[in-house]
């Protein structure tokens, strides 16, 4: 981890995209002063799993993965946070361990706002703790329409639905068989014979780490097929 100069948040250029956007100067300078700036290469680990909660964190830029193991000792990549999102949080709010590892998928530059200062701002900008509100009901909707996939559905339809949401999330990402597994809930053995088969349809193609999705119509009717 790197500690970069600083960057005011009022001329941050991701604040637009943050449940940020909307404070006023005040609250803006109550952030500024006592965040913690900080970057992380590509694989470097921002939080373990279990650790205690010490803040939030603001994404400025790059892609940060959250993972967890299940009772199989498989890696489930649970979500994927992008420029302007915030990880840590309900763990923060239930006061308890993280549930999940986070990893910088790519260089990441992060604000950690520390937890009385976002407790701070919940209490004093009701517009702001409405955010959180709607991104945990938004987030428990779809954890629970993808644990009901998990159950319901063949690996074959996880892992084109895990490629279709990777490459929706960030098409320029050579997303790794490993990453669409643990989407998929899957092992990298599945997905590389799943892709291999659907590269027999015609359905991608496959250079490399590279992975070009030539029929999405394909890969969707497998997802959702028609009853």
């Amino acid at each position: 981890m790197e500690s970069p100069k600083h960057n005011s948040c009022g001329t941050c250029s991701s604040l637009r995209k943050t449940h940020f956007c909307d404070l006023q100067k005040k609250a803006l300078e109550t952030l500024d002063a006592f965040k913690i700036h900080s970057r992380y290469k590509k694989g470097q680990v921002i939080f373990n799993e279990g650790n205690s909660p010490i803040g939030l964190y603001c994404l400025s830029s790059g892609l940060v993965k959250v993972t967890s193991l299940n009772a199989k000792g498989q890696n489930i990549l649970l979500r994927l946070v992008k420029e302007g999102g915030v990880l840590g949080y309900r763990s923060l709010l239930a006061d308890e361990p993280y549930y999940g590892t986070a990893i910088a998928q790519e260089d990441t530059d992060l604000c950690i706002i520390p937890k009385e200062t976002i407790f701070s701002l919940l209490q004093n900008e009701p517009a702001l703790a409405l955010k959180f509100l709607s991104q945990i009901s938004k987030e428990l909707h779809q954890a629970e329409a993808r644990m009901l996939g998990m159950v319901s559905k063949p690996a074959g339809a996880r892992v084109a639905e895990a490629l279709l949401i990777l490459k929706d999330c960030l098409s320029n990402t050579k997303w790794t068989r490993q990453d669409i597994a643990e989407w998929a809930g899957t092992t990298t053995e599945t997905v590389i014979r799943t892709l291999a088969d659907f590269e027999k349809q015609q359905w991608i193609s496959q250079k490399g780490r590279e992975i070009n999705i030539l029929s999405r119509q394909s890969l969707l009717d497998i997802v959702s097929p028609e009853i």
